[in-house]
C-alpha cells in the first residue's frame, strides 16, 4: 500500500493500482509475471517496483501516479523473489538461476550484486528481509527439497 492508501496488486493478469474506494486507478496488463512476487513502494511513494518474467525478465520501476515505466533493469534469470526497499531507497531482490542477490540504487543502477559461491545448486527465491537496524537477511533455497537454510546476516 502506498502513502495515499492505494493498494498495488499483482495477479496472473496484470498489475493493478486500486484506490481506497475500490476503483482502478490504473492497470498494466499483461506484465509478464506469474503473480508470485509482491511489489514494493519507494520510500517517497513515487515509484513501485516489481519483477517481471517471460520475454523480458527483470525489475521494473513504474510511476505510482499513472503506471508509466521509469526504468527497467534486465536480468538473465527469472525470479520468484519479491522486492524489498530500505529507508534509503536501495532496492533488493533475488534471482533463481544465477543465485544472486541484487541491490540497486533508486535510479536503477547497480549498487552491488552478491552471487552465492555454490550458485549451480542454489537459488535466492524468497524475499529479502530488512530489519529495523537496516540488516539485510536472505533465505537461500537449494534445489534439493528439504535442504533450505537461513543465512543469518548479509551486511550492506
Amino acid at each position: 500500500m502506498g502513502p495515499d492508501n492505494v493498494v498495488y496488486q499483482i495477479t496472473e493478469g496484470g498489475l493493478y493500482a486500486i484506490n481506497p474506494d475500490n476503483t482502478i486507478k490504473w492497470s498494466l496488463t499483461p506484465i509478464g509475471t506469474g503473480g508470485r512476487s509482491a511489489p514494493a513502494i519507494s520510500p517517497d511513494g513515487k515509484k513501485i517496483y516489481y519483477l517481471s518474467k517471460g520475454f523480458s525478465p527483470g525489475l521494473k520501476a513504474l510511476n505510482t501516479l499513472d503506471g508509466s515505466q521509469i526504468w527497467d533493469y534486465s536480468i538473465n534469470s527469472f525470479s520468484y523473489s519479491s522486492v524489498a526497499v530500505d529507508n534509503e531507497g536501495t532496492i533488493y531482490f533475488g534471482s533463481t538461476l544465477n543465485a544472486s542477490l541484487h541491490a540497486l540504487n533508486p535510479d536503477g543502477t547497480i549498487k552491488w550484486i552478491y552471487t552465492h559461491p555454490n550458485s549451480s545448486s542454489i537459488g535466492i527465491e524468497a524475499p529479502p528481509a530488512i530489519g529495523t537496524d537496516g540488516t539485510l537477511t536472505i533465505y537461500e533455497s537449494y534445489t534439493k527439497p528439504g535442504s533450505n537454510f537461513l543465512k543469518p546476516r548479509l551486511e550492506k
